[in-house]
């Protein structure tokens, strides 16, 4: 995360030093540049795994389900940025091996018990807010509205792709699986850390 915050930090400065950015908004800019740089890292992380395991069309179509329903719905946060980096190439790579895998057996079934339970936990929880973070009543009123509306939105998807693409029905209801076990990690984990100060006041 150093590394990144100090090419934000350098780019920044370069555009300052032209008269591009003004010094007054340079924190803001930098912030920017910052959060750009580590969508593009991420990006990248699962096109190279997509490559590997020749899936591209998987990680255009879990870019598009996974990124929006993630941000709204919120769940588990990592504690750190390599942490959260590795965390998000491996629920793509199990994704990819999972679709992989499942795809030859073509069990229609199979895709809408996965997004039935996806589902099922997006709309009885989200938006699940991590402990590391803070929102507005407002904020998360919005966000349970757009969480349930993506969802719901994927799981249409899910029966629309299952007769003629069952590949990627299999994936976006596998998808839904993996944003629906970030919201119930991040409730466990955060039980677990609520619960001894409960027997035992911090």
């Amino acid at each position: 995360m150093q590394m990144i915050a100090s090419v934000s930090d350098w780019i920044t400065d370069f555009f300052a030093s032209h008269g591009v950015i003004a010094a007054e908004e340079k924190e803001v800019y930098s912030y920017g540049f910052a959060a750009i740089i580590s969508t593009i890292i991420s990006y990248g992380i699962i096109l190279a795994i997509a490559a590997v395991l020749h899936c591209i069309w998987l990680w255009i179509v879990f870019i598009l389900c996974f990124s929006p329903l993630r941000r709204y719905s919120g769940g588990y946060h990592a504690s750190s940025y390599i942490r959260c980096k590795t965390i998000y190439a491996i629920t793509f790579l199990l994704i990819a091996l999972a679709v992989n895998y499942f795809a030859q057996t073509n069990w229609l079934l199979l895709p809408m018990i996965v997004g039935a339970f996806g589902i099922t936990v997006v709309c009885l929880l989200a938006p699940v807010v991590p402990r590391n973070k803070e929102l507005l009543q407002e904020e998360i009123s919005v966000n349970r509205r757009k969480s349930i509306l993506i969802v719901i939105a994927e799981g249409i998807c899910v029966l629309l792709f299952l007769k003629f693409c069952y590949a990627v029905s299999l994936s976006i209801s596998f998808i839904m699986l993996a944003v629906s076990i970030a919201l119930l990690a991040e409730i466990f984990i955060t039980k677990r850390s609520v619960d001894p100060c409960r027997k035992n006041p911090c």
